[in-house]
């Protein structure tokens, strides 16, 4: 009976080795997040104005240009913590505030990388957020 609970208590350690060894392998599957633009855009942007755009703190780009900034609903939290330095939910409370007072409206939201890439791709003005692993030539990356 007491090697059979011994039996059951290292199959019980390796299940969780393994578990922690997938969330591992599954987190660092994810690239970083980079910032696309268009091609026909030739901005050169840092961090700064980026995060500025993204928080609607700039409607334009630095040579004045309207600018469109679009949000990946796949991506969002990665972008979050790399280029806003904010928690989802800090996030979420800073767009509350925003959208309660009338400040400004809420950015565009895709469900996916690849929609983000169409809408940039199709749209001069536009910037958006992607997985670095999904970059594709039809768009330029910002290099962060």
């Amino acid at each position: 009976m007491k090697s059979h609970a011994m039996q059951t208590r290292a199959a019980l350690r390796l299940m969780l080795a393994l578990v922690g060894m997938v969330s591992i392998a599954c987190h660092s599957v994810w690239a970083d997040p980079v910032v696309i633009v268009n091609l026909k855009n030739h901005e050169a942007l840092s961090s700064t104005v980026i995060k500025q755009i993204f928080l609607r703190r700039l409607e334009a780009f630095p040579s004045g240009a309207a600018v469109v900034p679009v949000e990946s609903n796949e991506s969002r939290k990665e972008f979050s913590d790399k280029f806003l330095k904010m928690t989802p939910e800090s996030l979420n409370a800073y767009w509350a505030r925003l959208l309660f007072t009338g400040e400004s409206k809420p950015l565009k939201v895709f469900a996916s990388d690849d929609d983000v890439i169409n809408f940039v791709r199709d749209n001069q003005f536009a910037i958006g957020y992607i997985d670095s692993a999904k970059a594709v030539s039809s768009v330029r990356v910002l290099q962060q």
